[in-house]
């Protein structure tokens, strides 16, 4: 008894499942190769890699800084990360982790009165006077200048 005969189907049900599996073998086909071509914009494979990166930098920001790092836990080279970053979020990988990793710092200096050493040791930084740089560069002003600014005003 051959396997058509065992599940009883009909000729147009066999048209109708054959059809869908043509479906699914061309999706499927579309997908790899947008894989296969990185340089597709906003490719499943792009946001894949994005989204697998935003959430190791969720994961992991507090303790990694360098985006070679990331890279390496995710299996991907740097510069493959950095053009689906960009392609998927429209920032490099660099400024997305540095937003992180600010946002955390505004949130700490302002709902917290732990001192500017404390958080900058909880966000990973070895040296305040490092973090104090970096938080500089990317808000435009030190730290302390922030929470004074800041004090009492909830984080958008």
């Amino acid at each position: 008894m051959s396997f058509d005969d065992q599940l009883d189907i009909t000729s147009s049900h066999k048209s109708f499942l054959l059809r869908n599996q043509l479906y699914t073998l061309i999706a499927r086909l579309a997908i790899a190769h947008s894989c296969a071509d990185d340089t597709a914009e906003h490719s499943p494979c792009h946001l894949n890699r994005f989204n697998r990166f935003r959430q190791a930098v969720e994961k992991d920001f507090r303790k990694l800084h360098k985006i070679g790092e990331y890279a390496r836990i995710l299996g991907y080279s740097e510069k493959t990360l950095t053009r689906s970053i960009l392609s998927s979020a429209g920032v490099s990988p660099k400024s997305f982790l540095s937003q992180r990793i600010v946002l955390e710092a505004k949130r700490l200096l302002i709902h917290t009165t732990q001192t500017v050493s404390a958080i900058a040791h909880q966000i990973g930084f070895d040296e305040p006077s490092n973090f104090i740089k970096f938080f500089k560069r990317e808000t435009g002003c030190a730290p302390t200048e922030f929470r004074r600014l800041n004090s009492g005003l909830e984080i958008r």
